[in-house]
């Protein structure tokens, strides 16, 4: 059984699959309305760029670098397999413009939802026993409070994802997550 949940379609909580053992994977998408608002918001800036060129304000290229730039990372959210979060038996793959990284269940600690400059997301710190990236994840936990985060777009609200990957690792583990 291949169980894929997208943008809005799917289970919200492995709760909701009460007659089911843990499905083999979960994969969770980001939803196209966000890169379509981020295209929107390049083609803006590029435009006003122009117009700032056009009226002489050589500031303009800022604007033109700033469209390019927003226009690449919505068509980037748009292209197959460069944004989702895999959930399986043995742990989660977060892939974000096509690079990967897969954690074990056994090298997390429980998932909590985090404000980072007023955005918030799930966060998560690494267990004792994991030893990879030592100083990046004491610098996050000095600026995040965290040492991991997992950027809110999949379609849920932080407070459901981090609910999601708590009953994951919950089931996955046998273990009890933490109270909500």
């Amino acid at each position: 059984m291949h169980l894929v949940a997208r943008a809005g379609r799917g289970p919200r909580s492995i709760q909701e699959m009460p007659d089911m053992e843990f499905p083999p994977e979960l994969l969770l998408r980001p939803s196209p309305k966000k890169a379509v608002v981020i295209l929107a918001l390049g083609g803006a800036f590029f435009a006003g760029g122009v117009l700032m060129l056009l009226m002489g304000d050589a500031w303009g290229w800022l604007g033109i670098v700033m469209g390019v730039g927003g226009e690449l990372a919505g068509a980037m959210r748009l292209l197959p397999n460069s944004f989702y979060l895999r959930i399986t038996a043995d742990g989660f793959t977060m892939c974000s413009m096509f690079r990967q990284h897969t954690y074990r269940w056994a090298d997390v600690e429980w998932f909590r939802v985090v404000a980072i400059s007023g955005a918030k997301m799930v966060g998560f710190d690494y267990s004792t026993e994991y030893r990879k990236s030592k100083n990046l994840r004491a610098l996050n936990r000095e600026l995040a409070g965290v040492e991991g985060g997992i950027p809110d777009q999949f379609s849920m609200s932080p407070q459901e994802l981090a609910a999601l990957l708590n009953e994951a690792k919950a089931r996955a583990t046998s273990q009890q997550p933490p109270p909500s």
